[in-house]
């Protein structure tokens, strides 16, 4: 089982992580020697009571590339007809795809909510992008590798609500970090899961 990831635990478990209660963290993901930037945060009770009452049997995927500016306007009714009654959740999306805008200095993003109930992405494997922002607000995060790590016993875990930046294969010259969706099929678990691309980097998993 992968091990949870903490902000007090994460340094000690891998020098090339950079983990800290503050959103300023993930500009880490610009030192040589990071490949993985973790805000550790905790979710404010609004989102969490909003989070706990939604209805996921109505809601469906959803993907929308714009501004930060524009996402402001454009998602809370994307949000609607893709069956999303989540004013709390919209804003922290809207927030995070600013502060990942402004970390890659990227004019425009690609922003997509998942609802995952099997084994999407199971595999360890490190994205075709420059960087990519993923947090999950409901069920198991997701599973990453310590540098030269042996086999999958020495996987870690990020928690439920952390931020992680994951640096690419794309990203100029550096090593980009092995992760996975954590297996779920046949537990009935279901993933709430908020992936952001820079808009021009396409979407290679």
């Amino acid at each position: 089982m992968a091990t949870l990831l903490d902000a007090a635990s994460a340094p000690s478990v891998a020098p090339h992580v950079a983990s800290g209660p503050a959103p300023a963290v993930l500009a880490s993901l610009h030192d040589p020697a990071v490949n993985l930037a973790v805000w550790a945060r905790t979710l404010d009770d609004r989102l969490l009571a909003e989070l706990a009452s939604l209805d996921l049997c109505c809601a469906q995927d959803l993907r929308l590339t714009a501004t930060p500016d524009e996402l402001a306007t454009a998602l809370p009714p994307a949000m609607a007809a893709a069956g999303w009654q989540a004013p709390a959740l919209t804003e922290d999306m809207v927030m995070l795809a600013r502060r990942f805008a402004g970390v890659m200095a990227c004019t425009s993003v690609d922003l997509r909510l998942d609802l995952v109930r099997g084994d999407a992405c199971r595999k360890f494997h490190a994205d075709f992008v420059p960087a990519r922002l993923v947090t999950t607000y409901l069920g198991p995060g997701t599973d990453w590798l310590p540098d030269g790590a042996a086999d999958e016993a020495a996987a870690r875990r990020l928690a439920a609500g952390a931020v992680g930046l994951f640096k690419g294969r794309t990203w100029p010259t550096q090593t980009p970090i092995i992760h996975r969706s954590p297996p779920i099929a046949g537990t009935g678990q279901v993933r709430v899961v908020l992936v952001i691309n820079p808009g021009n980097a396409g979407t290679g998993c």
